[in-house]
């Protein structure tokens, strides 16, 4: 899903609809040469436009999006975007890929988001590991941290950070301090697991990671059934059953397993206190 696709002809694009401007809900563009201005005219026609999708837009510069019907906005492969402000107060479903180290947002209202999908990808074949984890640029990373934060987790949404390098994931279930790991090939996603919580555990489980790592609630049932899950999948697959849980209070088996940059960047924060980790 997120390996090099295909580079796509840029082209002029002509947007002609002769009634369909009140009743157009779905717009995707993929390598639009669209101005700024072009696309902030033509965009705000589209008065009941519930999705749009914007691929590899190449020249747009600045977005700027105002509308109480969308719900669901996709952003991916962007080269010269500086600025996005979405004044958009009923999103519920946003996705943004990207190779660049930045966060275009500078107004974002997310008071009704339900799900995310931020990832951020290497460019070239080849990146220093020294470089890729914890060498950051400071902007993009407080960016970053801001934008999560200010998320309301409070119907249930939690945030899972995935550091597919190192096969690492974290899962902030308890979101009252969040700290992004310091690399620059990560991706995020915001979602509400609690009516398909065993779903939702299986489906991590299954990408074979090498640590999981939790910051539960209080009152928390994920830790649990993260456990009962990964004993199920490890007996179907035959495979052997992971090593016990390691909790923050077992300081020596906490030791023995630090052996990847993100866990030992794990140790060095506050987490450590109240995280469970399960070590594969």
């Amino acid at each position: 899903m997120y390996q090099k696709t295909r580079e796509v002809q840029p082209l002029p694009c002509t947007i002609n609809i002769l009634d369909g401007y009140k009743t157009l809900q779905i717009l995707k563009l993929e390598a639009a040469t669209m101005t700024d201005q072009e696309f902030e005219y033509k965009l705000s026609k589209f008065s009941a436009l519930e999705v749009l999708e914007l691929t590899r837009c190449y020249e747009i510069k600045k977005i700027k999006i105002v509308s109480h019907k969308l719900k669901r906005f996709t952003l991916w492969y962007w080269r010269n975007l500086e600025q996005v402000d979405l004044l958009t107060p009923n999103l519920r479903e946003f996705d943004f890929q990207s190779g660049k180290m930045r966060m275009p947002f500078s107004t974002m209202v997310t008071s009704n988001l339900k799900k995310a999908n931020i990832f951020f990808y290497k460019r070239g074949s080849y990146v220093d590991p020294d470089i890729v984890y914890g060498n950051v640029d400071t902007s993009w990373y407080n960016n970053l941290q801001d934008f999560v934060q200010k998320l309301d987790y409070s119907k249930g949404l939690v945030l899972v950070i995935l550091c597919r390098q190192y096969e690492s994931i974290l899962i902030y279930e308890d979101p009252s301090e969040i700290i992004i790991p310091p690399t620059r090939e990560i991706e995020l996603r915001i979602t509400n697991p609690l009516m398909y919580l065993e779903k939702f555990a299986y489906e991590l489980i299954k990408s074979n990671p090498k640590i999981i790592s939790i910051v539960p609630c209080t009152e928390s049932k994920m830790v649990q059934v993260f456990h009962e899950m990964i004993m199920r999948y490890r007996k179907k697959q035959n495979k052997e059953l992971p090593n016990e849980v390691i909790n923050h209070k077992d300081k020596d088996a906490a030791e023995d397993d630090g052996t990847t940059p993100f866990y030992s960047w794990l140790k060095s924060t506050p987490l450590i206190e109240r995280i469970t980790n399960f070590m594969f």
